[in-house]
């Protein structure tokens, strides 16, 4: 049995899981941008696998290469209800096509 000095913490720290909401955690990622939305850079896009969304206010760093399918991109985002959630991307290298070997 509680003691009665311990049901109030028990019942504020109750409220406050349950008024969290769902978890999010911030991660990092590097790997290559494997697909963009058709237009635009706004939307879902697919890095190393991951499905990400990249929003009205994720910062897309262009400072070595644009943003596009082949190229290597770090990407910095929460991870939140089963979504990965960007704020950050950022070009480490651009898209190149290697010459096939023979």
């Amino acid at each position: 049995m509680l003691s009665s000095r311990l049901v109030p913490v028990v019942i504020a720290l109750l409220a406050v899981l349950v008024l969290a909401g769902p978890a999010s955690a911030k991660l990092k990622f590097y790997g290559n941008v494997e697909k963009m939305p058709a237009t635009g850079s706004l939307g879902e896009w697919v890095v190393d696998g991951k499905t990400v969304q990249v929003l009205e206010d994720s910062k897309i760093d262009m400072d070595k290469g644009r943003p596009e399918i082949g190229a290597f991109v770090k990407v910095k985002g929460l991870k939140y209800d089963n979504k990965i959630l960007v704020y950050e991307i950022e070009v480490k290298k651009g898209n190149f096509n290697p010459p096939a070997k023979k």
